[in-house]
């Protein structure tokens, strides 16, 4: 009994056999690009939070009209009545 099977792949393209590849690292890329933008706009968002926080002159440490301190800082709004 000879079981030897002859068996012809025939393909479209040179490259057929590439393109699942290709489609994973695009997927891949795609994936990294989000994660990186979302990140970037999380930091960004966290950063003008501190911002906010250290420009109300309740931070410790800070010298201002709320702190009790003599010395005003020259970045600091104040409102007029």
């Amino acid at each position: 009994m000879d079981n030897l099977h002859n068996s012809i792949f025939i393909s479209s393209s040179r490259y057929s056999a590439l393109y699942p590849f290709i489609g994973i690292v695009a997927e891949v890329v795609v994936l990294v690009l989000i994660i990186f933008i979302c990140e970037r706009r999380r930091s960004g968002a966290e950063a003008d939070d501190d911002d906010d926080d250290k420009g109300a002159g309740g931070g410790a440490g800070m010298s201002g009209p709320g702190n009790g301190s003599s010395s005003a800082s020259g970045n600091v709004r104040h409102r007029r009545n």
